[in-house]
């Protein structure tokens, strides 16, 4: 059996979750013994998001990895693109003999739109790299220190996490540290004047061999995001360890599970309240340390790679 994997790119040091997917899925895949390729030829093609589906639209084994359907509803992109995202997401759905969702979230939102595919739809969890993000040592901060690491697009909510710092700019103990690139960073730098935010840092891009020293540098983990297909900048956090505080939205409570603390994504006032709580009760933070640690325990790259290796396996059979 021969697995072609089609995707726009392989680097794990994009930055961007679904290229991670994609390299980890072929690293892993190769590590079990499969015989996989990309953008090649196989006896299973593996389209990696579904803008992809053109390029084996003449294929008879396809198998489509669906991450969010985010533009879709969601109108942070061009109208132009939401309508090609749309009828390209409808092409895999039909041509696709098995789609893949990246979470229970992700597969209810398939459904909704296009309900045919339910008898051909599977849930596999995306993983974590244990040897890339785990606990270090930690050094004793001056500062109790709350971080954010992804995109800055309107649905990720980083303003809320501003918010947040507003009501704690006179309190010199507590710092925000905003880390992402982006268009939108010039919008939530003037933000940052505007409110007058002395304890709020952007750190840039963080590339991937400094992330797990970036994760453990923090006391509290804050995504805000009002819409994700999967999460894993939350998955890497919780692999060092970092209390996390999220959004009660999308996949994020069926990845978290009990090991973090969920607040309303309007609200900033609970993002607030959230923190006080860990700041102030050191064993309710490594309450929260040991509960991330043991869940993030259960995603796994390799994991991930043999769940798809039973998927192309019917397809064979």
């Amino acid at each position: 059996m021969i697995v072609n994997l089609i995707g726009n790119s392989f680097d794990e040091n994009s930055g961007q979750g679904i290229y991670r997917y994609s390299a980890q899925l072929y690293k892993n895949l190769k590590f079990i013994g499969l015989n996989v390729h990309k953008n090649a030829l196989g006896d299973i093609n593996h389209v990696q998001q579904p803008e992809l589906i053109w390029k084996v639209l003449f294929k008879k084994k396809v198998v489509t990895t669906f991450h969010d359907l985010m533009p879709i509803f969601i109108k942070e992109r061009k109208l132009f693109f939401r309508f090609f995202f749309f009828f390209s997401s409808l092409v895999a759905a039909i041509k696709s003999k098995k789609i893949i969702a990246v979470s229970e979230s992700t597969k209810k939102d398939i459904l909704k739109y296009f309900p045919f595919t339910k008898n051909k739809i599977c849930v596999i969890y995306e993983g974590v790299d244990h040897k890339r993000f785990y606990p270090l040592k930690r050094k004793n901060n001056t500062n109790f220190t709350v971080g954010y690491v992804g995109g800055l697009g309107k649905r990720k909510n980083v303003e809320k996490i501003l918010e947040a710092a507003q009501l704690f700019k006179e309190d010199n103990k507590i710092k925000f540290v905003i880390a992402g690139k982006g268009p939108e960073l010039n919008s939530l730098i003037e933000l940052k004047k505007r409110l007058g935010l002395k304890n709020v840092q952007f750190a840039g891009f963080i590339p991937e061999n400094k992330l797990n020293e970036f994760y453990n540098s923090l006391d509290v983990f804050v995504f805000p995001s009002f819409y994700e297909g999967f999460g894993l900048p939350v998955l890497e956090a919780m692999a060092c360890g970092v209390p996390i505080i999220t959004s009660n939205v999308s996949s994020m409570p069926e990845l978290v599970g009990a090991s973090g603390r969920f607040i309303n994504t309007k609200n900033s006032n609970e993002v607030v309240n959230e923190i006080i709580q860990i700041f102030k009760d050191e064993s309710l933070k490594e309450d929260l340390h040991k509960k991330g640690l043991n869940r993030a325990k259960e995603f796994t790259w390799e994991k991930c790679a043999k769940e798809h290796l039973k998927i192309y396996a019917e397809l064979i059979k």
